[in-house]
């Protein structure tokens, strides 16, 4: 008979404990799929029974809910067949179960004796024992229900506390005389107020305590008790109502979104609850209360505890704590937030979407993890580098930092491609647009990468075809590196009298018009430079009574997009600072060839003197050691150049030109440049750890400077046929001192690092092949 009794009762009886079933076991959240978790059922629909309807929605492990112990309570103290406690006289009554009750109905289904037919047969209830059961048995249940540790915090109970207050006022209220409800008013009016309205005919809402209690002089002991257990529906509705009338989802798209779609399931759970009150034939009981209460509870439950974890949460954020309130134990909860979940990111998919494709960025709450600059123009050399940014704090869990990192990379190069490539009628292809638009975030990594290598193609197209980048590079190379031998000699040539005065004493229109004219004259012999690139040269003076204009001087380029954006301005500081150090070396050796031609002058000058008295013979002594002099000079400046040329600028070319036909992106493109400015920063020694080196480069080129001038003293000094010789002897033996000072100071320096900078060996070997200057007998060679 207890088995019988046992099988019976549970259509109307859950089990106190939860075991999970097949169908809520977890899910996985890769195969979200939408529902409709609360639709309206009607008297024409066949629905299965509470055996087979009836789902515990616990967050983990066997852990009893609410719902559980409130049915559980009443049915503590029945014994023998089957019965269902009538609400509103106490009665017991029989229960046959529905065979037919297999059916569901959506996502929302309540057991088969709320609409189907039933057999009741009363019974009476043993005296006053079963009363005095039903009141134990009403106050037992704490309506606190259990919650999975990543789901929600120990915090959160304001509904939890509802029931416990709602006692309160019952214990308080049961010594007052009190005048009983009939039963179809009490069950109707149970309803409304399950729709959460501030105030019924028989119930009210108490702000202070979030609960429903009944109106002074209404409802005995038994229906005080049984609003006690059953008005949690009502209050968490009205909390939740109350909720998404706050003005929060006014910041934020993804409030916006998932507030709609619980505004939604709110609706359909009102409309479940007004089916229930329409409902004539048979009449809503107690234990049809008692039921559909169990049902909707638990998810009135998580849709408020959805709403208060991400009041204040936005983007990513909210995104991430809606995926962790997903991933609990019930499949039918699952279902329900699920479907919240997949609505309320929505609006985080479509700016993904958006961006991949359009390469707009459209986020005025700061939801989005890719952030676009609005400062950054069009035109600037900084628009690939800092016109878009990742922002991690922002990355929903779905997203790992890889594919954001790529959703950021194909965004740039779309607004790259529309906006400083200035293709505005250019496309993304139509199947990756269509993959994209119907994609989630479960397949978009496949979707972002296919956008990805598209949008990396035209880009490399643009840049190397439309753009000519390879062009700009020889120009870069011929001017800014001081690769083209012949312009920079006449270009020397025609400033010598104008920057050999102090820098700020130089017009710059005038050395402008002397460079525009250079260019002029090797425009008929550039056969490998785009003559039409020469408008981007220009030169700079640095205005400073310090220098003179030699060392003030620079030629730049202004780069037009979008190849400013890899010869930006960081580029071009270092460019710079290469034409400094190549130009001078330049100089010194366009004024050594000069010097030469002035030695043969001193040669014929020396030839015509036929007198033999002392100081003929000081004036050819002096000379012939000058000539010598300037022959040491020479041999380091060319083998200077000619280390800058082999050893640093045509390596790096090679090396440049093998690494852009390796790349498949811009940041490709940029990193290569960048390896190619390193090594001709290292390479030409203006690397940090090589400043003794340059220095004594920098000496040496203006020992070099200074023998020129003494040179040209010594010249107009032998055709007037007399002077100081004794002065000029002097001046050239402290050139000599000074250079073989830096010599010495620079060999040794080279034979100290070159173990650490392998590069110095092919400079070292040029400089000093045979120890010349090692040799103790050089000193008495070059003393005057």
């Amino acid at each position: 008979m207890a088995d019988s009794s046992s099988n019976s009762l549970k259509d109307v009886l859950p089990a106190p404990k939860w075991h999970r079933s097949e169908s809520d076991a977890t899910r996985p959240v890769d195969s979200i799929s939408r529902s409709i978790p609360f639709r309206a059922a009607s008297p024409s629909i066949s629905v299965k029974s509470a055996s087979t309807t009836l789902d515990v929605p616990c967050f983990s492990g066997s852990v009893v809910c609410a719902s559980d112990r409130l049915t559980q309570n009443i049915s503590s103290n029945f014994t023998g067949e089957p019965h269902l406690f009538s609400e509103c006289s106490g009665e017991l009554v029989n229960i046959k179960k529905d065979p037919s009750a297999d059916n569901k109905v959506g996502g929302f289904d309540l057991p088969g004796r709320i609409f189907g037919r039933r057999d009741r047969t009363s019974v009476a209830l043993a005296g006053g024992s079963s009363e005095n059961n039903m009141l134990r048995s009403s106050a037992s249940p704490s309506l606190s229900v259990a919650r999975h540790a990543d789901v929600v915090h120990s915090g959160d109970d304001g509904v939890d506390c509802s029931y416990r207050e709602s006692r309160r006022v019952v214990s308080a209220s049961e010594a007052s005389p009190t005048k009983g409800v009939d039963c179809a008013d009490f069950v109707s009016d149970i309803l409304f107020m399950w729709m959460g309205v501030e105030r019924t005919k028989y119930f009210t809402y108490d702000a202070a305590s979030n609960c429903y209690v009944m109106n002074a002089g209404w409802g005995t002991v038994r229906q005080r008790h049984a609003v006690a257990m059953l008005q949690e529906c009502g209050s968490i509705a009205h909390q939740i109502d109350e909720v998404l009338k706050s003005e929060t989802a006014e910041r934020s798209f993804l409030q916006q979104s998932l507030r709609s779609a619980v505004r939604r399931h709110l609706s359909q759970y009102h409309c479940l609850v007004s089916s229930f009150r329409e409902r004539m034939s048979p009449p809503m009981t107690f234990s049809d209360l008692v039921v559909a209460f169990k049902r909707v509870q638990p998810k009135l439950r998580v849709l408020h505890i959805m709403l208060k974890e991400t009041e204040t949460a936005k983007g990513g954020e909210l995104a991430s704590k809606l995926q962790r309130l997903v991933q609990q134990g019930s499949g039918r909860l699952f279902a329900l937030l699920s479907d919240v979940y997949m609505e309320a990111v929505s609006p985080l998919l479509h700016m993904t979407v958006s961006s991949i494709t359009k390469g707009e960025v459209s986020d005025p709450f700061n939801e989005f993890f890719v952030k676009s600059n609005p400062r950054i123009d069009d035109t600037s050399d900084t628009y690939w580098s800092s016109k878009f940014s990742l922002l991690p704090e922002m990355l929903p869990t779905t997203v790992s930092h890889l594919l954001a990192e790529q959703i950021m990379l194909t965004t740039k190069n779309v607004s790259f491609i529309r906006n400083c490539c200035r293709c505005k009628q250019w496309h993304m292809d139509p199947s990756i647009v269509a993959a994209a638009q119907s994609a989630s975030f479960d397949t978009l990594g496949t979707v972002v990468r296919d956008a990805l290598r598209f949008t990396n193609t035209a880009v490399m197209k643009l840049i190397r075809e439309e753009f000519q980048l390879d062009k700009m590079l020889r120009m870069v190379n011929a001017f800014l590196l001081v690769g083209s031998g012949d312009f920079y000699e006449l270009l020397i040539s025609r400033l010598d009298p104008v920057l050999s005065r102090l820098s700020h004493m130089v017009q710059t229109s005038v050395v402008r018009d002397h460079m525009r004219g250079a260019l002029l004259d090797i425009t008929p012999y550039a056969k490998d430079l785009d003559t039409d690139l020469f408008s981007m040269l220009h030169c700079e003076l640095v205005k400073d009574d310090k220098i003179i204009g030699w060392d003030a001087f620079f030629v730049t380029m202004t780069v037009p997009s979008p190849l400013n954006n890899i010869f930006d301005m960081t580029a071009m500081k270092v460019y710079q600072r290469l034409f400094r150090i190549m130009f001078k070396v330049k100089r010194a050796e366009v004024a050594l060839k000069k010097s030469w031609r002035q030695s043969v002058v001193l040669d014929r000058i020396i030839g015509r003197l036929h007198n033999t008295n002392r100081e003929a013979t000081a004036w050819r002594e002096v000379a012939a050691d000058a000539h010598l002099l300037g022959l040491q000079l020479n041999h380091f400046v060319n083998n200077l150049w000619s280390y800058l040329v082999s050893e640093v600028s045509t390596v790096s070319w090679d090396l440049l030109m093998r690494a852009l036909r390796q790349c498949a992106s811009m940041d490709d493109i940029r990193t290569a440049h960048i390896a190619y400015l390193q090594y001709l920063t290292l390479h030409s020694l203006l690397h940090s750890d090589c400043t003794s080196i340059r220095q004594n480069i920098e000496s040496v080129l203006s020992i070099v400077r200074q023998y020129v001038g003494a040179q040209a003293v010594l010249t107009s000094l032998l055709e007037r046929g007399h002077g100081d010789v004794l002065s000029i002897k002097r001046e050239y033996q402290r050139l000599v001192d000074d250079f073989h000072r830096e010599m010495s100071s620079l060999l040794t320096t080279l034979e100290e690092q070159h173990l650490q900078f392998d590069f110095l060996n092919f400079l070292l070997l040029r400089l000093n092949f045979n120890n010349f200057y090692h040799d103790s007998a050089f000193g008495d060679n070059t003393e005057f």
